[in-house]
């Protein structure tokens, strides 16, 4: 460390005493440690907790006991954080609801119950941000996973399924479980559902969750889907393809003919959120091909509009074949006696659609046929490097791999823990685009260039906590603006 290097050559010239350096390089500890136990835990550490004791008594730095400070919300094998004097310790949940806040910030859609309409005891509004941290909480998970799960996560919480069924739509009621069915109910008029709800209290651990959930309940204009939408399905890639992000970012009631009912919603929101991009994320040129002068489609005559269009449509055509559905519930005597009360929630579906063969991507009309046909996709950007990507997929999971071999999801996730960590936001983007040039300051690019090899060092090893571990240790994390200042 550069200030340790400091004292050491200070004390070679006499400068100040063997105690005086051994002072100094405690005290430097303990501020290292003090610094992360507030930005963990959110909380300032006593001086007679044990980690803080073994770094004034010289037993370990202050990057060692911040580690183990993050490990004490390390999953065990049943999926739940280590137990202290027989309950969870609850510093493993603090820990995790920082992260979870940490990535949250920075997600293109900060608080999901604001886009969605649904009851918050029927979808935790949590998903996505459960699959950044368990690479964080699980020892040995590879941060890929992020984008290529295959499971739900499930949050293991201190009350479990709350008793109560609190509904969002406008208006906040709150009623017993069980006893809902849907109006009109095509297999006898009335069915009784009682659904396993998202748990509520503390956070305690995380699971995979491969469980069904399936309401009785009315499809308006979709009865062949009565008893068949599984509420607790995910859909493939990771946070890609939680009901909560295909919630969040639908824009589509089902039926996309690709051009003017299309997921193009999901698909820029998706660039922020693995690449930490904004559109556009491709220049005016990389879509001279697709322009259409004689198009009718308003966006496909201007290559301003396609450098937009051309990437978020196309990654959204992954999930073609999907919808959001709005399930009808109405309760029975719940809310008081002889009271009922009608409710909905969206959830987001397969259709179920015969197939159609493949055919490009509508450039002059739309294609009334398109979500019938292969859920063909392209991931379609410019790198950190400024190189062109553009790879075609078929599929959502497809797509979560395709994004896992780049660069720049690994590079988003360092930007994010250095930015929790410093408080420094680094730059990123195309750095050579003519069209929207970065114009970064010496020390922008000096901390632009750090964090970028932070992040191809975290693809090799995919150890998201090792990249903790480095950035607490660098001189930056006491002094960001050491970087800035360059």
């Amino acid at each position: 460390m550069r200030v340790v290097g400091v004292l050491i050559l200070m004390m070679v010239q006499g400068l100040v005493s063997d105690r005086g350096f051994a002072a100094s390089a405690v005290n430097l500890e303990l501020r290292r440690l003090t610094k992360c136990y507030g930005l963990l835990v959110s909380e300032r550490i006593r001086p007679n907790d044990p980690l803080f004791v073994k770094v004034k008594n010289g037993i370990v730095s202050g990057t060692d006991a911040c580690v183990e400070l993050l490990e004490k919300a390390t999953l065990g094998p049943d999926g739940r954080f280590p137990l202290v004097n027989g309950v969870p310790d609850p510093l493993a949940g603090k820990i995790a609801g920082t992260l979870m806040a940490a990535h949250r910030r920075h997600f293109s859609i900060e608080d999901p119950m604001s886009q969605i309409t649904f009851a918050a005891d029927l979808t935790d509004v949590n998903q996505t941000s459960y699959h950044f941290i368990y690479p964080f909480l699980k020892a040995g998970e590879p941060f890929s996973k992020v984008v290529t799960r295959g499971a739900s996560l499930r949050a293991i919480r201190s009350l479990g399924g709350n008793s109560k069924l609190r509904l969002w739509n406008g208006h906040k009621l709150f009623f017993s479980q069980g006893n809902y069915h849907g109006p009109n109910n095509p297999r006898n008029n009335y069915s009784t559902w009682n659904p396993v709800l998202v748990e509520r209290g503390e956070l305690q651990g995380l699971i995979e969750d491969s469980t069904q959930n399936i309401p009785d309940a009315l499809v308006v204009g979709y009865e062949k889907y009565f008893g068949k939408v599984n509420m607790n399905a995910h859909f493939g890639a990771g946070f890609l393809g939680t009901q909560t992000y295909h919630l969040a970012t639908h824009d589509n009631m089902g039926g996309s003919d690709g051009v003017f009912n299309a997921f193009r919603l999901f698909g820029r929101n998706a660039y922020q959120d693995a690449f930490c991009r904004d559109l556009p994320v491709v220049r005016s040129n990389d879509v001279i091909s697709e322009v259409r002068e004689n198009s009718q489609i308003p966006w496909r005559v201007s290559r301003s509009c396609m450098s937009c269009h051309a990437p978020m449509d196309e990654f959204g055509a992954s999930i073609r074949r999907m919808a959001y559905l709005r399930l009808f519930f109405s309760t029975d005597g719940n809310v008081a006696p002889g009271v009922k009360v009608g409710f909905w929630t969206d959830q987001s579906v397969p259709l179920e659609t015969a197939a159609f063969p493949s055919a490009p991507y509508p450039d002059l009309n739309p294609d009334p046929d398109f979500y019938k046909r292969p859920p063909e996709g392209r991931l379609f950007f410019r790198n950190y490097k400024g190189d062109l990507i553009n790879e075609k997929v078929t599929g959502l999971q497809q797509m979560g791999e395709a994004v896992a071999r780049q660069d720049d999801l690994y590079i988003c996730e360092a930007s994010r823990l250095f930015d929790f960590l410093t408080g420094v936001t680094p730059v990123l983007g195309d750095p050579a685009n003519p069209e929207r040039p970065l114009n970064l300051t010496a020390g922008q690019k000096w901390v632009r260039e750090l964090v970028i090899q932070y992040g191809l060092d975290l693809k090799k090893h995919q150890n998201v906590r090792e990249t903790f571990r480095r950035m607490v240790a660098s001189p930056l994390f006491l002094d960001p603006n050491a970087g800035v200042n360059k």
